[in-house]
């Protein structure tokens, strides 16, 4: 299973026209046909939806639904129904801080020994030297940090309540860890969110921030699920095409900290609830009449018959120009400055 993502990631990187063109044609029968598989290749578990940060962009710090965390074993149910249906891969955070679940190293040991592919979504505010080295020994395939400036006024700014000295400590940690204990997993990457085209800034931040990760990587913003505090700049509309089905709804389950379930990874406020985990089987909930009829929906253009699909543009973003903006900044950020006379 882990072998399988890996090379999705290579082919993506190495030939992304034939990629994201063969991503195209699928997408095309799945939801022309309605194709759909027995069960979602990745699930979203929201260990927690709290969070030690209120940044400026996201809405968890606002959400009026009940705080709090998975149980163990309603974890350990998910996992072996997860591994038994053909589930691949397993995304241990949605909407909240998957290190403040006091048992995530435990959770990604248990999934990794069902053969899962296992990554974390981090602020990385919250590691230190011994939770790093738990978190590389669980065998964690994968752990983004989502931060965004390469200062500690910006930085600060937007992740209000982060402490930018911290984090660089913590990101120069935990790869140094990572290489005294031989390891090449968990595979580090960072996220960050453009709010404009601007390569100068965005040439800037890799630069900074690469020799402390594997992958640098930008994606732009977007009013994912009408939650956006701002208009989207003029400059990111090119990265944008027209509406089509969100592919979450063929691939990706999301389910909270309670075991309801939603067809939304950043749904605040479970609006989009399809069933529960805690009577049902995953394979039950995925092939649900309820989440049949949203398919149904995204694929005749009937966006606004669901609450946040309306207004979200999440899924007109063009992943292939997004990549090529991506190696455009690389190529920006590794060229050297031309020498004075």
């Amino acid at each position: 299973m882990v072998i399988g993502y890996e090379f999705v990631r290579l082919m993506k990187n190495k030939f992304p026209s034939a990629f994201y063109l063969a991503s195209a044609v699928k997408d095309y029968f799945r939801y022309r046909f309605c194709l759909v598989s027995k069960v979602p290749h990745s699930l979203m578990i929201e260990t927690s939806n709290t969070c030690n940060l209120r940044c400026t962009m996201c809405s968890t710090k606002d959400s009026k639904r009940k705080k709090g965390s998975m149980s163990m074993d309603m974890y350990r149910r998910i996992i072996d129904d997860a591994a038994d249906s053909g589930v691949r891969h397993i995304a241990l955070h949605t909407v909240g801080e998957p290190l403040m679940h006091r048992n995530i190293v435990d959770m990604i040991r248990i999934a990794k020994k069902k053969g899962l592919y296992v990554m974390i979504s981090t602020n990385g505010q919250l590691l230190t030297p011994e939770k790093s080295k738990e978190l590389i020994s669980s065998r964690l395939d994968m752990i983004r940090f989502s931060l965004e400036g390469y200062e500690k006024k910006l930085y600060e700014s937007i992740r209000v309540g982060g402490n930018f000295d911290r984090l660089v400590k913590n990101l120069r940690d935990f790869k140094a860890i990572r290489k005294s204990m031989k390891k090449n997993k968990p595979w580090m990457e960072i996220n960050s969110v453009l709010i404009k085209e601007d390569i100068n800034y965005a040439k800037k931040f890799y630069r900074f921030w690469k020799p402390m990760v594997d992958l640098v990587k930008f994606s732009v913003e977007a009013n994912q699920a009408g939650y956006s505090p701002h208009k989207i700049h003029p400059s990111l509309r090119k990265y944008f095409t027209s509406r089509e089905p969100c592919h979450l709804l063929w691939g990706t389950m999301s389910i909270s900290w309670n075991g309801d379930v939603t067809a939304c990874c950043i749904d605040f406020e479970n609006k989009l609830k399809v069933g529960d985990i805690r009577n049902h089987t995953i394979k039950q909930v995925w092939n649900s009449k309820t989440y049949f009829k949203m398919r149904k929906n995204h694929i005749n253009g009937r966006f606004g018959a669901m609450p946040l699909c309306g207004p979200c543009d999440g899924r007109c973003i063009s992943e292939y120009k997004v990549h090529k903006l991506n190696k455009k900044i690389e190529k920006a950020a590794i060229e050297r400055s031309p020498r004075k006379s």
